[in-house]
């Protein structure tokens, strides 16, 4: 998972893209399973340019466009993907917000936790900027001690949720480190 902010604020779009592109290529290849969130460094270089648009797909993306991959839910900047070898769910946060991670991205991930994650199944969050979304943090806790949650007026039960949320993985931070929610998850 590459969480975004790989690069500095380049002077350029060709520049930036250029530079992104070479990140995510040192990943490519030899069975690597690799997927890539753009962070505020990529959508930031000069003029308001949005190389994320212009990147190469990585294999994760290329994956669920070949149908090797499960996509199971879409809302439009995020996704939930199955692993079809395993019973592992991904879910890709694409939206941000100042706060990190949007209500309805939020809204949608407790809807797929609750609604589309099977009997056993391992989930791992991806998204650029988790760290300090305590909401998100919440909704996790919740699902995996199978109890309610209540975000911004909107109570989610989870009291007959299947799987469990077992790491996220975030950008953002320009450091190597991890918290644990109160729940014990990591976020790296």
């Amino acid at each position: 998972m590459l969480n975004g902010d790989y690069i500095g604020e380049e002077s350029t779009e060709a520049i930036a893209i250029a530079e992104t592109n070479k990140v995510c290529a040192m990943y490519a290849g030899d069975n690597w399973l690799t997927y890539r969130v753009c962070g505020n460094h990529e959508y930031n270089n000069p003029g308001g340019n949005h190389p994320e648009h212009e990147l190469t797909v990585t294999e994760l993306e290329h994956a669920i466009l070949t149908g090797t991959m499960g996509l199971v839910e879409h809302d439009g900047c995020s996704s939930l993907v199955k692993d079809p070898i395993r019973n592992v769910y991904f879910f890709l946060m694409e939206c941000m917000a100042t706060s990190g991670v949007s209500y309805d991205t939020r809204k949608f991930l407790a809807r797929c936790l609750r609604d589309s994650i099977p009997q056993n199944a391992t989930v791992i969050l991806c998204a650029h900027r988790l760290n300090g979304v305590t909401d998100v943090y919440s909704i996790i806790d919740a699902y995996n001690a199978r109890s309610p949650v209540t975000i911004d007026g909107t109570t989610f039960d989870f009291s007959g949720a299947n799987g469990k949320v077992v790491a996220g993985f975030t950008g953002h931070t320009h450091a190597d480190a991890s918290i644990v929610t109160s729940g014990g998850v990591p976020i790296f």
